[in-house]
């Protein structure tokens, strides 16, 4: 009906984009009204949600997921992905037809592995968040709702049967050890770089043209902070902390893509469109905590509140603006590889 012109497209894409982001607000405020917060936030959950989920759809690198028409995958995946834990969650917390929430959650599943592989990481994220957030520990989780988490990981298999995973991770599979073993050392720099972007997006770039590394020298260093970041991220989940979560999130999902399966281009921007919304929600629930140390030591009179606000305010606009100026490079195709030639 609409043809091939691009805007009908992108405004699809845009659509899938917001659909993902009302999701995971309706997941982080469900979350922090849970009982295992005991009402510590049931004041602050709907804007603690709201400026995560806000934060999360502006942030300028989730252009390339948007506005690259060919990345609609990406974001479709991540839909699904939201879509599956919520429908999850809600199964879980309602005495209104759970199993039809658990049945939602399953064909999320199934539905997101067809738009991407990444998606067979998603029983495994529910699983965790049922240890942290729900049953209070893993073997309660799957003692409890043992059936749900058996049939999301059945969904894994049956997709792996079906060849639904995308080509590389198959050619990954066979590829020989030496490029193995480069990639995998070349994404302990990719991964610190993934980092780097969600605090400071800039430059942001289609194409990066990184190499493979060809020593061991150097990743000495991005291998030890990386290993020190996993590890305080396991840590904390161990400890059923909402901070281990979060980072296990940011790593479990980028796994696929950034560990044993060699890919040709090693660093993508689009494969932080779901991992990013762990970082954005652990910087805005940790803003949050600092913000009421602050008040419980009696500097709230200096005015932290407003100044929070205003910092969020700023954040917004400042990630808008430079989402906007992202996309201008979209443009035209000139105008996009002038960029990747400049940096």
């Amino acid at each position: 009906v609409c043809g091939v012109h691009p805007a009908w497209y992108r405004l699809v894409n845009i659509a899938i984009h917001l659909s993902a982001a009302l999701v995971l607000f309706g997941i982080v405020r469900r979350t922090l009204l849970l009982p295992r917060f005991e009402r510590r936030y049931d004041a602050v959950a709907a804007p603690l949600a709201g400026l995560g989920a806000m934060l999360w759809m502006l942030h300028p690198v989730q252009t390339e997921s948007v506005i690259y028409v060919c990345q609609r995958y990406e974001s479709l995946m991540g839909l699904f992905y939201l879509l599956s834990l919520y429908c999850f969650l809600r199964g879980c917390t309602t005495a209104l037809h759970p199993r039809r929430w658990h049945d939602g959650a399953l064909a999320a599943c199934l539905l997101g592995m067809g738009a991407k592989g990444v998606m067979m990481t998603a029983p495994v994220m529910i699983l965790l968040y049922d240890h942290v957030f729900l049953a209070g520990s893993s073997f309660g989780a799957v003692r409890s709702r043992w059936k749900v988490h058996a049939a999301l990981l059945i969904s894994v298999g049956a997709t792996l049967c079906l060849g639904l995973l995308y080509r590389e991770y198959d050619a990954g599979a066979y590829a020989e050890p030496a490029r193995v073993a480069a990639y995998l050392l070349t994404q302990c720099r990719v991964v610190l770089y993934y980092l780097r972007l969600a605090v400071f997006p800039y430059p942001l770039c289609l194409d990066y043209g990184w190499r493979t590394v060809q020593s061991l020298r150097e990743v000495v260093l991005p291998a030890g902070v990386l290993v020190f970041l996993i590890g305080a991220s396991l840590r904390a989940l161990w400890r059923r902390q909402p901070a281990g979560y979060l980072g296990t999130w940011f790593f479990v999902i980028l796994a696929p893509t950034s560990s044993f399966f060699p890919i040709d281009d090693v660093i993508s921007e689009h494969r932080m469109y779901l991992p990013s919304a762990g970082l954005v929600l652990l910087a805005v629930l940790g803003g949050y905590h600092s913000l009421d140390v602050c008040r419980v030591r009696g500097a709230a009179s200096f005015g932290w509140r407003k100044g929070a606000a205003a910092t969020a305010a700023v954040l917004i606009v400042v990630f808008a603006g430079l989402t906007m100026m992202r996309n201008l490079d979209y443009r035209s195709e000139r105008r996009l590889w002038g960029d990747v030639v400049r940096h």
